[in-house]
């Protein structure tokens, strides 16, 4: 089994952001195949860095090593990264996901589906970008062999707006890097006392990430006495809303970098071990089509919170979501976080249950189980 993994528009992001569940599902396809592969990317761009065990498996190409016909070899299959290409100032979008002569070259193609915008949702209005990459997954979507989501949440969304049934994606989830989110506290019993009272947020530059209602909530739960004087919201990847966050926090007569603070880029060991020493996290975007932070919470041996819409309601227990668009639903919630231990401790043993079947290993394995399937064309 050959597959070609396009990397090339995770190559925007990379070593951040989207980036991390390709080079993770990747490289974990790779180590369980244990075969070569091929990787196709951007020489332009930053040149993705594998796991050591696997990073002899692929060889890199270009576009252009396939249109030069330099690539002798036949792939089994294209895996394309994702269904459209956010950001891509052209209009030959099909052409440049999809290569021509790279195609001809592979048998069979599939893509995977990430943030899955809907056309319309509460306190949303699509842009032109979400209009164009639309049309684009509609054109796409109708060619491909496999079709993989990231959630259920997002196979519904194909079902619904692009008229896929559900049985033609497979759902493959995610998990968290368990080398770099594994912590001190990963395996023991949750005791609050040996924990700061951070509510830590792991977030991103992206309006739908839902801090401004995060920090309206905080401080209102703040003020109203349910949060310890010494607690902090902690925000990472924020500092594009730095302004408007600081000063929702002064409205409510806080501090921010006191009450709320905003941290920019910190070492991943840093995170981490922040992560780790919270009294909970929490994620509260009005959209999302998987959720990693949420998996990287349990993974780091901490209880995490999420919105119950979109794809962050399938990671967390009912008593443990609530309403983004709420500031009193997700206040009230805060405030359950630092007066429910019994809540926090369900919240962590739910998702420490979760993670033993949602992670790399059963992400990996339901791929190639899928592209396996009997009557496959195989490269001979």
């Amino acid at each position: 089994m050959k597959i070609l993994y396009d990397f090339r528009q995770y190559q925007a992001f990379y070593p951040r952001g989207v980036s991390c569940y390709a080079i993770a599902l990747f490289s974990e396809t790779m180590r369980q195949l244990g075969e070569p592969c091929g990787i196709l990317w951007d020489s332009g761009m930053m040149k993705p860095a594998l796991p050591t065990d696997v990073e002899k498996l692929p060889v890199y190409y270009t576009v252009d090593d396939f249109a030069k016909g330099s690539v002798s070899d036949y792939f089994d299959v294209f895996m394309n990264g994702s269904a459209n290409w956010l950001g891509l100032k052209t209009d030959k979008v099909l052409d440049v996901l999809y290569p021509e002569a790279v195609l001809a070259r592979c048998l069979q193609k599939g893509c995977i589906f990430h943030d899955f915008v809907p056309m319309l949702f509460q306190g949303y209005l699509p842009t032109d970008r979400d209009k164009r990459n639309y049309a684009f997954q509609n054109a796409a979507v109708s060619t491909m062999d496999f079709i993989f989501t990231n959630s259920l949440y997002t196979s519904a969304c194909l079902s619904a707006y692009l008229g896929i049934p559900m049985s033609r994606s497979t759902c493959l989830y995610g998990g968290a890097d368990t080398e770099k989110f594994t912590s001190y506290n990963s395996d023991r019993a949750y005791i609050p006392q040996t924990r700061t009272d951070n509510l830590i947020a792991i977030l991103g530059g992206c309006i739908r990430k839902n801090a401004q209602n995060l920090t309206h909530a905080f401080c209102r739960a703040y003020n109203d006495g349910f949060i310890p004087r010494k607690a902090t919201l902690v925000l990472l990847s924020c500092q594009r809303f730095r302004k408007e966050l600081d000063d929702i926090t002064l409205s409510y007569g806080l501090q921010p970098g006191r009450q709320v603070s905003i941290l920019e880029y910190i070492p991943d060991a840093e995170m981490v071990k922040l992560l780790s020493l919270s009294r909970a996290s929490i994620f509260p975007p009005v959209y999302e089509g998987l959720g990693l932070p949420i998996l990287e919470s349990y993974t780091a041996g901490t209880p995490c919170f999420a919105a119950n819409t979109s794809a962050t309601k399938e990671f967390v227990p009912a008593d443990s979501a609530f309403d983004p668009f709420d500031v009193d639903d997700m206040r009230d919630m805060i405030c359950r976080i630092y007066t429910d231990d019994d809540l926090c401790r369900r919240n962590l043993a739910f998702g420490r249950r979760l993670i033993q079947n949602v992670n790399w290993f059963h992400s990996a394995q339901i791929l190639i189980e899928t592209i396996k399937q009997p009557g496959l064309k195989v490269c001979a």
